[in-house]
């Protein structure tokens, strides 16, 4: 059924607590201030808000809620006041615990010049980890660990030193078991050309490698594409093809490239969502012309 009262901003954020709850983050126009975060579960038969409404105290314009465990929520928005709590466009973490939200809290040495967007985190054995697309000059993306009550720094700043450019299309993250950190993003290191791709940062050697060569996108730069790792631990991307087709590929354990593209639909798609349940089935879901279409994917169980 339907969640909030009236119009809500496309960014919207969605997790599970440990029973299998859905937890729902939305920026919601009818807010005292328009376009602040409010957050609903589902309680069995409806729909209630977690916390009080518009909990953010400034509109927040990218966005990302994950649990650090049963009894921590966070929520990680970029702060888009002129009110001077934060700066604008800096990101702002919330947390509801003991039944109530705090909010506006920072990430230790990042500072606050540093625009955040695109955000994406991930929650691996009560830590989450966080990726920043950070809008700054030249873009680059950071990426952190909350453990603990403690933030890591685990990427600062990185960008390839033969790009000129990130894209702001796109952005996403994932973690192996072990802690590995895969991002993929859309750089213009290949030939001048922007291309999806993935890197890996090892959590043993703090290097980055690529995963896979780089990925070409349809004409136009409509980067769009959603980054899942398998119950295995195999690296799968669902993107946009060349003619804008919605495509799934994962890299072989053989080669360490990616295996020839599995075309899902002859489509225009967009909105690409691409998850795996924990017997290793994978779901896609994307949209055409604002209407949903969800597959099951048979991953290989290599």
């Amino acid at each position: 059924g339907e969640i909030s009262e009236g119009r809500v901003s496309s960014d919207l954020g969605l997790t599970f607590n440990s029973a299998g709850v859905p937890y729902v983050s939305y920026m919601d126009y009818t807010n005292e201030i328009s376009q602040t975060a409010s957050v609903k579960k589902y309680n069995g038969t409806g729909w209630e808000f977690v916390g009080n409404k518009g909990f953010t105290t400034a509109k927040i314009t990218y966005s990302s809620l994950d649990f650090l465990n049963d009894n921590k929520l966070m929520f990680f928005g970029m702060y888009d006041g002129n009110d001077g709590i934060l700066a604008r466009r800096e990101l702002s973490v919330s947390s509801f615990e003991n039944g109530a939200w705090t909010t506006n809290a920072t990430i230790p040495g990042r500072t606050s010049d540093m625009a955040s967007c695109l955000q994406s985190s991930v929650q691996l054995n009560n830590a989450i980890y966080l990726a920043i697309f950070n809008y700054i000059t030249p873009n680059s993306f950071s990426v952190y660990k909350y453990e603990n009550n403690t933030w890591t720094t685990l990427i600062d700043k990185w960008v390839d030193p033969n790009a000129t450019k990130m894209h702001l299309r796109d952005f996403d993250v994932d973690v192996d078991k072990d802690g590995n950190v895969f991002v993929a993003f859309i750089d213009n290191s290949s030939e001048g050309t922007f291309k999806n791709r993935i890197i890996k940062y090892d959590v043993n050697t703090k290097e980055i490698s690529n995963v896979g060569n780089f990925i070409a996108a349809p004409s136009g730069n409509i980067f769009d594409f959603d980054l899942s790792l398998s119950p295995l631990g195999v690296p799968y991307l669902l993107y946009s093809n060349e003619s804008g087709f919605p495509t799934i590929a994962n890299i072989d354990k053989d080669t360490q490239d990616w295996t020839a593209p599995n075309i899902i639909a002859n489509v225009d798609a967009s909105d690409l969502c691409l998850d795996f349940a924990p017997n290793g089935e994978a779901y896609i879901v994307f949209t055409v012309d604002n209407k949903f279409f969800t597959y099951k994917y048979a991953a290989p169980v290599n």
